[in-house]
C-alpha cells in the first residue's frame, strides 16, 4: 500500500478554503477569522495559519489589520460537466444531509447527480449484481455508501473514478473516507459496563457477520473480554437478515436471557427496535438501554435524546467536494481520509435493570 501524507490541521483548513474559493463560493473578499473558525469548528489560530498559507500561495492578499483578505483568483482549468452516481447502502441514505448538499452543489454548477435505482441491500450485497447494475448506468464517477471490501475491490481496478464513504476501502487504490466506528463503540461499551450492564448485545446486518466478523464487531467482542465479560455469540447473535428475522431474534433474546443493552448497527435497526419495545410496553432506558451505531437527523427531535456513535458529517461533504472538484478538472485523487468518532451518551442509556 502506498504511504499516505498526513496533513496538519492548518493544511486541512487551507485545503478546504482553497477548494471553496476555486468553486466560486467567495469572489471578492474572505470572511473574517472568527466566522470561518465557527463554521469549520476549528480554533482561530489554526484558521489564521491556513489563511497565511493561502497568502503565500498568492491566492489571498492581506489588506492590513482589521480588513478582510482580498481574493486573487487566477483562471481555473475548464471544468467538464459530469454525471455522478451514488450507490446507497439502503433507502435511508438518500436523505443523508451530506448527500443532499453534495447533490445540490453539483447540480447548481451544471453537473448531474443521481442515486442508483437499487440499493446495496436490494442487490443482496452481491458484488456481481452491483457491478451489473453499474454497467447498465451511464456514469462518469461513482460514490459508494458503506460498501464492503468485496464490492469496492472490483471498482478499484477499473478506469472509473470511485469514492467510498464509510465502507471497506482500506487497502484499496481508491478515494474515500473511513470512519473509525470501533473507537466510538468501545467508548459506548465501556460506559455501559460502568452503568452495570453485562448482557450487552450488538445486532448487525448479515454482511458484517458472514462469512466472518468484520473488524468493528471483532473489536467489540475483544472490548467485552477486556472489561471482564466472557464474550460469546450471545453478544453478537446471528439472525435472518429481514424485518421478520430481526423481530424473531429479539423475541428469542428477551424470552431466554433478556439483554440490558442493545447496540444497533444502523438507524433503521434502531427505529425498528424502538417500535418493537413500544408494542410490548417497554421503554429505553428504563427497561433496556439503546445505542445506534450511526446518527440520524431525526434523533435531534427525539425525546429522550438518542445515544449514538457520533462523527463530524460535515467532513464527508467537504472531502467529497474536494475530490469531485479535482476530478472535474481532470485530476483524479485517490486518497483515503479517516474520520474519528465519539460516543454521544443520550437519554436512551441508563443503569442496567436489576
Amino acid at each position: 500500500m502506498s504511504k499516505r501524507s498526513i496533513l496538519s490541521a492548518a493544511e486541512q483548513v487551507a485545503q478546504f478554503l482553497r477548494d471553496d474559493i476555486q468553486r466560486g463560493r467567495w469572489t471578492e473578499t474572505m470572511p473574517g477569522v472568527r466566522l470561518l473558525a465557527e463554521e469549520l469548528h476549528a480554533n482561530r489560530d489554526t484558521v489564521n495559519s491556513a489563511l497565511q498559507r493561502l497568502e503565500k500561495e498568492g491566492l489571498l492578499i492581506n489588506q492590513g489589520p482589521g480588513l478582510q483578505r482580498k481574493i486573487h483568483r487566477a483562471d481555473a482549468g475548464e471544468q467538464r460537466n459530469m454525471r455522478v452516481m451514488i450507490q446507497p447502502y439502503d433507502s435511508n441514505c438518500r436523505n443523508y444531509p451530506y448527500y443532499v448538499e453534495f447533490r445540490n452543489q453539483l447540480q447548481t454548477t451544471g453537473h448531474m447527480v443521481d442515486f442508483a435505482p437499487k440499493t446495496l441491500r436490494d442487490l443482496k450485497m452481491d458484488p456481481k449484481r452491483v457491478m451489473a447494475q453499474a454497467k447498465k448506468l451511464d456514469a462518469d464517477a461513482w460514490v459508494f455508501q458503506a460498501a464492503p471490501f468485496a464490492i469496492l475491490e472490483p471498482f478499484s481496478g477499473l478506469n472509473l473514478p470511485t469514492f467510498a464513504v464509510a465502507g471497506g476501502a482500506s487497502g484499496l487504490n481508491m478515494a474515500g473516507i473511513t470512519v473509525d466506528t470501533p473507537h466510538g463503540i468501545k467508548e459506548a461499551t465501556r460506559r455501559l459496563v460502568e452503568l452495570g450492564h453485562r448482557r450487552i448485545v450488538m445486532m448487525v446486518h448479515e454482511e458484517r457477520r458472514i462469512p466472518k466478523l468484520a473488524y468493528q464487531e471483532q473489536d467489540f467482542l475483544r472490548e467485552l473480554k477486556r472489561l471482564g465479560i466472557e464474550a460469546s455469540r450471545y453478544h453478537l447473535p446471528d439472525w435472518e437478515d429481514s424485518k421478520e428475522g430481526f423481530v424473531d431474534r429479539l423475541d428469542e433474546l428477551f424470552r431466554v436471557s433478556p439483554p440490558t443493552a442493545l447496540i444497533l448497527d444502523t438507524d433503521a435497526l434502531f427505529f425498528s427496535a424502538m417500535q418493537y419495545f413500544a408494542q410490548r410496553g417497554l421503554s429505553a432506558p428504563k427497561d433496556v438501554s439503546l445505542v445506534s451505531n450511526i446518527s440520524n437527523p431525526v434523533f435531534g427531535w427525539s425525546v429522550p435524546s438518542v445515544a449514538y456513535i457520533d462523527w463530524n458529517m460535515n467532513l464527508i461533504n467537504r472531502h467529497l467536494m474536494h475530490w469531485f472538484d479535482k476530478l472535474a478538472r481532470g485530476d483524479e485523487q485517490r486518497k483515503l481520509h479517516e474520520i474519528k468518532t465519539r460516543f454521544f451518551e443520550g437519554g436512551t442509556v441508563g443503569p442496567a435493570k436489576s
